[in-house]
């Protein structure tokens, strides 16, 4: 109604205003302006195609003011997962009410229900039903408070390292990964839950169980989406400082690259953009990392953010890659470490991985951000020896899930897809953005399957004296719900074949 309300910068977290003290009984005019350009362009340099407008869900809440204000809910599992714990913080927007709540077990029948006045209440569950990638058990919470409900779904997991190990319920797995976009070939950022369930299908397809969300917060129904299906998420930060490394002539600087987030003025802007990451996603049981962001140099910046999570949950895994070990833009005698819980890489050789993991000094695991992409996908098996051999590499997430490519009809409304340097633009990324396992339309490439293969949830091999072994690389079920076909060939044609029906 013309009346300044707010404003945000960052493009890929929500925004939140108050508008109570606006709004007017009857008709009212809401607007809003969209900038395509800011100071926070230079923290969103992601390999993509910069596009402009509002490309997420905008609606408005009518709340309750005796409602429920925020909520946190944490769990605990033991380590024979005889019983667990699901703890709820809450605050309100008028203290001294009582709530109530009720939850749900996966089978849809009561486990609990109580009232609470404290802003705390907990729920001991015996026998927990947990969540993993496998079997995304997921609990149902009603908290009530006058005639406001809030559902929350609840995962009963437990996400450490321990001994350089990477856990999920006490028990070591992988992350079987890949970089996934936003992204759709006609309407941008801008993805219906068709389009990510489609994408999820077909992750799952490939025996893909981690997300790492590239460069930035997916939209808020992906995270949900990631809870119900079973997959681990490495929830990344809307933070990215690349072009801060090139200087006019385009030379590469390695200490201009950490600029910013080496500066005191930007340290608001970080935490801001960790704040709005953390806050709008802290309830999803499918976190696994909270990723500070990509390629931004590192700095006391960087730091705050970790402690900004941390401050708010002191079990949560950090992710940042550029604070790694040999970091060649720290100032002389600096040290990072201590912002990274997991040692992240892109694209390491043989030797660095061999070498890192052997040391028995390095006290975190190797986890890479990124590795191979479309064209050179045939490398991840040399990656996944590695994987397979040593207990504190605890995989890595390929680059990338899909190209990124706009679609341009041409005059029979055929489908072309354009990229970067195609509509005159400069500087852009070339072919650069088309190197996804997918093509913009989804249909597979060829590296799909070298994924599919190498995530498969199983070995199997010949020992030489004629015993085939199928070993079982799940880390909490059986694979009995698998059939083995086999056959038996020479040069001449098929000697035999056969079937097993389920591998115990």
């Amino acid at each position: 109604n013309g009346t300044f309300t707010g404003y945000s910068q960052v493009s890929h977290s929500t925004s939140e205003f108050d508008i109570s003290d606006f709004v007017l009984e009857g008709e009212n005019t809401l607007t809003v302006l969209v900038v395509k350009w800011c100071d926070g362009t230079y923290l969103e340099d992601q390999d993509f195609f910069r596009l402009s407008g509002i490309f997420r869900d905008v609606y408005i809440l009518h709340r309750n003011k005796k409602g429920i204000e925020d909520f946190s809910v944490k769990t605990d599992i033991q380590s024979n997962e005889k019983s667990a714990r699901i703890s709820v913080s809450y605050s309100l927007y008028e203290k001294g009410n009582v709530i109530s709540y009720v939850l749900f077990s996966p089978n849809g029948k009561t486990a609990h229900r109580g009232e609470a006045d404290g802003g705390l209440f907990s729920i001991d569950i015996k026998s927990p039903l947990p969540w993993n990638d496998e079997t995304p058990y997921l609990y149902t919470l009603f908290i009530l408070v006058e005639d406001e409900i809030i559902p929350v779904r609840i995962g009963i997991r437990e996400f450490k390292i321990d001994n350089r190990k990477l856990l999920v319920n006490n028990k070591p797995i992988k992350l079987k990964g890949i970089n996934r976009h936003d992204s759709h070939p006609d309407n941008g950022y801008t993805v219906t839950r068709r389009d990510m369930i489609n994408d999820l299908m077909l992750m799952k397809r490939a025996n893909v169980n981690a997300i790492r969300t590239s460069h930035y917060p997916n939209s808020p129904l992906f995270l949900e989406l990631c809870d119900e299906l079973g997959f681990y998420v490495i929830n990344e930060a809307d933070l990215e400082t690349h072009g801060m490394g090139y200087e006019v002539e385009g030379e590469w600087d390695w200490q201009r690259w950490s600029l910013l987030s080496r500066m005191p003025e930007w340290k608001e802007a970080y935490i801001d953009r960790a704040r709005l990451l953390y806050e709008r996603d802290k309830n999803h049981p499918s976190i696994i990392f909270w990723s500070l962001g990509n390629e931004s140099g590192v700095g006391a910046n960087h730091r705050a953010m970790a402690q900004y999570i941390r401050s708010k949950d002191e079990k949560a895994i950090i992710h940042y890659e550029n604070s790694h070990l040999e970091f060649k833009a720290i100032e002389e005698g600096a040290d990072y470490s201590d912002i990274s819980d997991v040692e992240s890489r892109m694209y390491p050789k043989a030797d660095y991985i061999e070498r890192y993991l052997a040391d028995k000094s390095n006290k975190k695991p190797l986890f890479m951000c990124e590795y191979v992409d479309s064209v050179t996908t045939g490398d991840v098996y040399d990656y996944w020896s590695y994987v397979d051999k040593y207990d504190n590499f605890c995989g890595g997430c390929i680059w990338e899930f899909c190209d990124h490519a706009v679609n341009v009809p041409d005059g029979n409304n055929n489908p072309r897809y354009f990229y970067g340097g195609d509509f005159g633009e400069h500087p852009n990324d070339g072919i650069c953005c088309l190197d996804g396992l997918v093509y913009p339309d989804r249909r597979p490439r060829p590296g799909y399957f070298d994924m599919k293969k190498v995530y498969e949830p199983f070995r199997g091999g010949f020992d030489g004296k004629g015993t085939i072994k199928i070993k079982n690389v799940r880390y909490f079920l059986p694979l009995s719900d698998l059939t083995a076909v086999w056959t038996l060939s020479h040069s001449v044609g098929k000697i035999a074949s056969g079937r097993i029906e389920s591998l115990q």
